[in-house]
Parts: structure tokens; sequence; C-alpha cells
């Protein structure tokens, strides 16, 4: 396991009245296992140490000593990444009550932390995180409601959270030839997003995922597509791509004056043969094995015709074709073998 811990303090509030509730320190975190956020409820253990990290000033069982592991642990719930606590509030299993002099008299404090998904056992974060801000006094009456909401947080800190809508990952997209499908994904940091997929900087109709899924796409440079990210907070839009940037795209159907058809046989794969002279005359392997038809050719790749009942089908072309080049390699034998049929014509 390889776990990270990607956010410290949020807010540090203090009860100092003395009829108010035991000080504690309200933390918010992130971790992820193996590069991907986790989800579910994990098993957490907290102190506080110097910056050498070989003094311990307080842990959530207080067995914590020079900074090492303390025995027990504290279940805390995660979702998407994300969770908090109330380190000292010792209402929580596994917790002990923090005494707030103690930043008083070190200032320097780095919060210690280990994590147990469940499966690996505990690995400890790090490294150590000091506080973000110095701590500071609240009492019950400064905060309407005792709550805090999300508006009332700078778009620095929501940055900071995770939770502000932004694009980790810009859109990238995979054609298949096989099954001239075309795939484009996308990853997004924040907090209950919602997907929304863009056409030309429109909303694509039930599009409401981090992939978008297309099949028999135009493959051009006209129609772009990018993704939009938002929640209650904002939102945040990818950058724009066309299909003619994915990976696996057969070469540039560009029109060329008094061209038919320009077949290069440069797929590899599948069942079709694309025309890349712009006019879409793409042909079709009929009676062929895929594993035995694609071969090395003099240049990139080539179609191995068995001599028997393999052909390559190419849509009707009317008019008279003016002029026929293309290049084989026979294999040794005897007799007429044709090459090319059109209509009822002989064969050449």
């Amino acid at each position: 396991m390889r776990a990270s811990l990607h956010l410290f303090t949020l807010l540090l509030l203090f009860a100092l009245r003395a009829d108010a509730v035991p000080p504690t320190l309200n933390y918010a975190g992130q971790v992820a296992v193996n590069g991907q956020a986790f989800d579910g409820q994990g098993l957490f253990k907290f102190a506080l140490v110097n910056p050498d990290g070989n003094a311990s000033y307080w842990s959530n069982d207080g067995t914590s000593a020079e900074g090492s592991e303390p025995q027990d642990s504290v279940s805390v719930a995660v979702n998407g990444g994300l969770y908090s606590i109330l380190l000292g509030n010792s209402a929580i299993p596994g917790m002990s009550a923090l005494d707030p002099s103690i930043f008083q008299q070190q200032p320097n404090l780095r919060l210690r932390v280990w994590f147990n998904d469940g499966v690996n056992g505990f690995q400890q974060l790090s490294p150590d995180r000091p506080f973000a801000s110095v701590p500071y006094a609240l009492t019950a009456g400064d905060v309407s409601d005792s709550s805090i909401s999300l508006n009332r947080l700078s778009p620095e800190v929501l940055g900071a959270l995770n939770i502000l809508p932004s694009i980790s990952t810009q859109p990238f997209a995979r054609y298949d030839p096989l099954t001239q499908t075309a795939r484009i994904e996308a990853l997004a940091r924040g907090h209950n997003l919602i997907y929304q997929w863009l056409k030309n900087g429109e909303a694509i109709a039930d599009t409401n995922a981090p992939i978008l899924e297309l099949s028999d796409p135009v493959l051009d440079d006209n129609t772009t597509y990018s993704l939009l990210v938002s929640n209650s907070i904002g939102q945040a839009t990818s950058n724009a791509l066309t299909l003619r940037q994915a990976v696996g795209v057969p070469p540039s159907e560009m029109p060329e004056l008094g061209l038919i058809g320009h077949w290069t046989f440069e797929e590899g794969v599948g069942t079709q043969a694309h025309d890349v002279s712009g006019n879409r005359r793409h042909a079709t392997l009929t009676n062929m094995d895929e594993s035995a038809a694609w071969v090395s050719g003099a240049l990139g790749t080539a179609l191995h015709f068995d001599g028997t009942n393999d052909n390559l089908a190419i849509p009707v072309i009317n008019g008279e074709m003016k002029t026929l080049a293309l290049w084989l390699q026979p294999d040794q034998g005897t007799g007429v073998r044709p090459v090319i049929s059109v209509g009822n014509m002989s064969r050449i």
C-alpha cells in the first residue's frame, strides 16, 4: 500500500469559556491508496510531535512517546478520499482530550498520522504536517448556529480542500478502428461533482460521467468535445479536443483533386480499410481471417490474400475509372490469378 496525506488543518476551534465543551481541533484531511482516493471506513492514529518527530506532546489515546505510533485507533468515515474529525473530542471512541496550552508551549508542532485501509495494516503518512495557521480562540457566541458553511470560506481554502471543481487531467481520446467507436476521458477534482460533456460548446444529452463513448463518429477537426464539471460552489471546463487528436485514428481524410480512393492499409487490425482520399469509400475485408490478413509491408502494414476466396470489397464507384495503381508481392505459383474485378468486367 502506498498512502499519501494531501490535506492538513482546516480550522482550529478552541472553546475557552468555563461552561463550554472541552477544546477540540477540527481537522480535515484527504487520503489515497495507490494513487486512488480511498472510500469507506478507515482507521486512523494521530499524534502531535516536534519538528524533528522525536517528541510526542499528544496522541489520540495518550500512548505515543518520542513520536511513536499510538496503540489505539479511531474509526473515521472517508468519502472520495476526504475525511474530517474533531481531535481532542473524548466522546469519540479512542480519542483523548486535547490541552490547548500545548500550542502555546510548542508553537511549531507537527501532526503525525497513521492510516489503515483495512487491508494493508497501519502505515505512517509522510511528511508530518505543520499547522497552516496559529491556533486561535472562539467562543460559542462567535459562530452563529454553531456552524461554518462553505460560502464563508475563501476560494483559496476551498481550492486547498479540493472542494472547488477543477480539471486534474485534460481530455484524451482513443479510437478503435475495429469497432469504429471513440472513447474520451477526463479527470476532475471536487466535492459532489456533476459531469456534463459538451459538443461544440453545447451539452450532449445523457453524458454525465467522466467517460464519453461515441459510436461511428466523424473523424474531423470541425467538432470539438470538452467536459464541464460543477457543484454548488462553482464550475470548471476542460480544454476542447477533436477526434483527429485521438489515439488510433487513421490518416487524415483530406480530399485530393481527382483522387477517387486511396487505401493505405495502415490500420493493421479490424475488418475495414479506410479510404484516406477524403471520399470515405472505406473497404471491407471479406472472407478474411484478421489474424492472418494484416501483415508487414514494404512500408507499414499490408493485406495478405489466401488466393482462394479472400477479397476486399470497395463501395460502388460511379463513372469511368481512369487510372489504377497498386503495389503487390505475389506468392510463387502458376496459372492465372486474378487480382482485381470491377463489376462484371474481366478480372485484371
